[in-house]
């Protein structure tokens, strides 16, 4: 270890709402980081848990600062609480962790690394992205993308693969695992109040490269957490279609004032096409559903 790297003061930020099993395995793995001497100071928000989270949180890290929420924050509204109150004791980095995210026991080491590379090739404010995938193989499950623009300016979103021996650049990053040092902070203050679930960590990432910070998908692999695979949420066609209409306007979907925001942000000239196109979209796959066109 460099003597630099033993004055790193890391905080790590979580939010979690009844997952008592998730929770405290991401917490173990995060307490047994190899390799890499700096300070991690946890700082995480209990939405409300009454699955007993609040007490196995302090069994494993009683000098948590641990916050109680009231169920209402979701991880928008926790994350940004907790970057909050770690911003005012102005810490080198920020890691960001998703609480159904199990570290490998060298993540925190190999993305500081990577940190160290990009900021000697590209320049200081840089975002690294540890990627994660699914349990037991190498599928990539959460990380960085890419943006592009489709047909009508529509925005298209490519995951951007982590399996690679080099870093490689992107344009924004799911929330999962992902290093963000002080100077992004500077530069790009805390998550928008805004946006109360997952549009959160896209726009800021969005918002940080429009600042002129670098964003960068570190290679390999640095934790397990299983992709969502649309179960219970407004993707799953198992549910009555008033049900997915109402989930998909709801806070885990798109809310017609957050997407409205975030498409007027970041889609151009045409964004207006964005903000209607996945409820016009909904409505025009049931209806092909209906007429027996579709599955």
């Amino acid at each position: 270890m460099t003597s630099n790297q033993k004055r790193l003061r890391v905080a790590a930020l979580i939010t979690c709402y009844n997952r008592v099993a998730h929770t405290t395995a991401c917490l173990e793995a995060l307490r047994q980081q190899e390799d890499f001497a700096a300070a991690i100071d946890l700082f995480i928000v209990d939405d409300g848990s009454t699955d007993g989270t609040d007490k196995a949180i302090l069994e494993i890290y009683p000098e948590a600062r641990l916050l109680q929420g009231d169920g209402s924050l979701f991880w928008a509204g926790g994350t940004r609480w907790a970057f909050a109150e770690a911003i005012r004791d102005d810490y080198d980095f920020y890691l960001w962790l998703n609480d159904d995210t199990r570290l490998k026991a060298d993540a925190m080491a190999r993305i500081y690394a990577t940190y160290l590379d990009v900021q000697a090739r590209l320049g200081d404010r840089v975002i690294v992205i540890g990627s994660t995938c699914e349990e037991g193989r190498d599928a990539l499950s959460y990380g960085g993308w890419k943006v592009s623009r489709g047909r009508f300016s529509l925005m298209r979103w490519h995951k951007t693969p982590a399996a690679s021996a080099q870093w490689t650049t992107c344009d924004t990053m799911n929330g999962n695992c992902v290093l963000v040092p002080r100077d992004v902070v500077e530069v790009t203050g805390n998550i928008d109040p805004d946006f109360t679930h997952g549009m959160g960590d896209m726009d800021y990432g969005l918002r940080a490269r429009e600042a002129g910070c670098q964003i960068v998908v570190a290679p390999g692999f640095y934790g397990y957490c299983s992709a969502n695979d649309g179960g219970g949420l407004w993707t799953d066609t198992t549910l009555p279609l008033l049900e997915r209409w109402k989930r998909l306007l709801g806070p885990k979907g798109l809310p017609p004032r957050e997407w409205r925001i975030f498409t007027r942000r970041h889609a151009g000239g045409l964004w207006v096409i964005n903000w209607l196109w996945p409820y016009v979209k909904f409505w025009g796959n049931a209806l092909v559903r209906s007429l027996g066109f579709g599955k």
